[in-house]
């Protein structure tokens, strides 16, 4: 089974509002994506593929105030990337849970810019979605690796 956009809405819901005291918003018209920040975390196994959580602007410094309790102004890129990393980790366990086991999750990584200059060879696109989390863009994508050697369908 794929995670559908109806899992990854209740999953990141659930994770913005039990980890970081925040909502999500539906955001009818995106536009085009600005600079940000993206957590990465792969899962192996019974199940192949990519999550990523991505956050544009000054999002990611927000959320990062919020998870180390600490003012905005007082938060570093390492505090910043760590929260979008840490962020991207419990999303992708909670899709995980969800799979065919036995999956295993990676160590999250991090990518300061575009997300669209992420590209994941042999995935398609299981499911993605775009919010909106204090006026700031957020986007989740789940990719599911295609041995078949399908192209990259998102980047």
């Amino acid at each position: 089974m794929d995670p559908t956009e109806e899992v990854l809405k209740q999953i990141a819901s659930d994770v913005w509002e039990t980890v970081l005291s925040r909502s999500l918003e539906d955001l009818p018209d995106p536009g085009p994506e600005g600079q940000g920040i993206t957590g990465c975390i792969n899962i192996s196994g019974a199940w192949e593929g990519v999550v990523q959580v991505y956050c544009e602007g000054e999002l990611g410094r927000h959320l990062a105030s919020a998870m180390f309790e600490m003012q905005p102004d007082e938060v570093s890129i390492a505090e910043i990337t760590d929260a979008v990393a840490e962020i991207a980790n419990i999303v992708g366990g909670n899709i995980k849970a969800l799979l065919p086991q036995p999956s295993f999750l990676s160590l999250p990584s991090t990518v300061v810019g575009r997300r669209c200059d992420i590209h994941y060879p042999r995935t398609r696109v299981a499911a993605e979605l775009t919010l909106r989390c204090e006026g700031e863009r957020v986007g989740l994508h789940v990719l599911k690796g295609s041995p078949d050697g399908e192209p990259a369908a998102a980047s």
